[in-house]
């Protein structure tokens, strides 16, 4: 029996629901499957997770005033090395790392020019062109990579709208864990998943 044989098996008994996507999604996933030879279950999966880190805290279902659950997803792509779980995540996150790329010159540009401001006294901010009494700038983001909880905290309270820790490894994100202190990473993660 081939490989390629033995794998539709698999997926046969348990295929991933791609019917409970919207018709846009299904056909690029149906392309990129085509033309890219991107497993379809990882690249929906990936997709999802793109839509989640766009949609954020945006948007909530609310059974009840007590019970509220947010766009979270915790997902990981789990398979053999060389199974092509890298490149759909790639693929699907670019849109949000090119967003993150344009945002950090855009942060960058005014963070020099913030500083300048503040290098000058107050009476000389307004000749020189700049606000009198000038706001630090912070960064717009939707994702972020290898931080401590530390840093989520600040990151997070720049951008309340929520981001998506992307990480290429998991075994990478799960050895990190605790590496600048002696705290609970695994308990931080569970209050972010529950909205915390």
């Amino acid at each position: 029996m081939k490989k390629e044989d033995t794998a539709e098996k698999i997926n046969i008994g348990n295929p991933f629901p791609l019917d409970v996507l919207p018709k846009k999604v299904r056909e690029i996933i149906d392309e990129a499957n085509v033309t890219l030879g991107f497993p379809k279950d990882y690249l929906a999966m990936s997709m999802l997770t793109a839509m989640s880190a766009a949609i954020g805290n945006t948007h909530k279902v609310e059974y009840n005033t007590f019970w509220q659950e947010y766009c979270i997803l915790f997902v990981a792509l789990v398979g053999r090395p060389g199974a092509n779980k890298s490149h759909p995540l790639s693929f699907a996150m670019q849109p949000l790392i090119d967003f993150d790329a344009e945002q950090s010159a855009i942060f960058n540009e005014a963070m020099k020019r913030y500083e300048a401001a503040m290098e000058l006294p107050p009476k000389e901010r307004a000749a020189n062109g700049y606000d009198t009494t000038p706001t630090e700038p912070r960064r717009i983001r939707f994702t972020m990579q290898d931080v401590t909880p530390e840093a989520v905290h600040r990151i997070l309270s720049e951008n309340p709208r929520g981001l998506c820790l992307y990480a290429d490894e998991l075994a990478a994100w799960f050895k990190n864990f605790n590496r600048y202190n002696n705290g609970s990473e695994s308990e931080f993660w569970m209050s972010v998943f529950n909205h915390k």
